[in-house]
């Protein structure tokens, strides 16, 4: 009924997102991808800050090239044979003052995207560091909640061996039933753990959206009909 709970909830939250539910045969891969090597600087969340600063970077060298206006002169005949000339520009003339104001806002840019390049870059690797922590600690539950299992199902086939020649008693097989099924229900939920911090690992570096077929449009996110579809 858990299991059943945590579906449905997923499947609801899926829908929220994507405004409908999810594929048919949109599913968690059989084993997870590798991250990008190195992980921080192939991340797509350290890709976007760099993007928005080589931005601002393009930004600030417009404006210290200045604008430069597109001149034409054009003549009209008039009476008396006189001629009549007007100058056209399809760009303003930039005063200093307001040139200056211009790459003082584009410098301020910069250092503004700089500063986001070193934090998103920080935060990726304090929360990969942390991610990789808890993913040792988890897996190593998995390898105890394994090797349990596998001594209480043993153990289970030598009391239903046991039972059959009458050495032991029903209530005491089915006390030793529920013990494996114990080991087995914990065995899964460290899967899971171990699982959903992979995942957490991909969320944190932004490749989780690639891994899932999602593309991100100016209308927000989209999914796609699977991974790898």
């Amino acid at each position: 009924a858990g299991v059943r709970g945590d579906l449905a909830r997923s499947l609801a939250i899926y829908a929220e997102i994507f405004g409908e539910p999810p594929a048919a045969r949109l599913g968690l891969p059989p084993q997870l991808p590798a991250l990008p090597d190195p992980v921080v600087d192939g991340s797509p969340v350290l890709l976007a800050a760099e993007a928005a600063r080589l931005t601002a970077v393009a930004e600030l060298a417009a404006a210290q090239a200045g604008r430069v206006p597109a001149l034409e002169l054009s003549t009209i005949a008039a009476t008396a044979g006189s001629l009549i000339a007007s100058i056209q520009s399809d760009e303003g003339f930039s005063t200093g003052g307001r040139q200056a104001a211009r790459v003082a806002a584009a410098e301020a840019r910069v250092q503004t995207r700089e500063a986001d390049v070193a934090a998103t870059r920080r935060e990726v690797q304090r929360r990969l560091s942390v991610l990789t922590a808890e993913r040792q600690a988890a897996t190593e539950r998995l390898a105890a909640a394994t090797r349990a299992t596998a001594a209480s199902r043993e153990n289970a086939v030598v009391a239903r061996e046991q039972f059959r020649i009458a050495q032991r008693s029903l209530i005491e097989l089915l006390d030793i039933e529920r013990e494996v099924l114990d080991a087995e229900r914990l065995a899964i939920e460290a899967e899971r753990n171990r699982v959903f911090l992979d995942y957490a690992a991909l969320a944190a570096t932004g490749d989780i959206l690639d891994l899932f077929g999602v593309r991100v449009s100016d209308a927000g996110l989209v999914a796609q009909a699977g991974p790898g579809g």
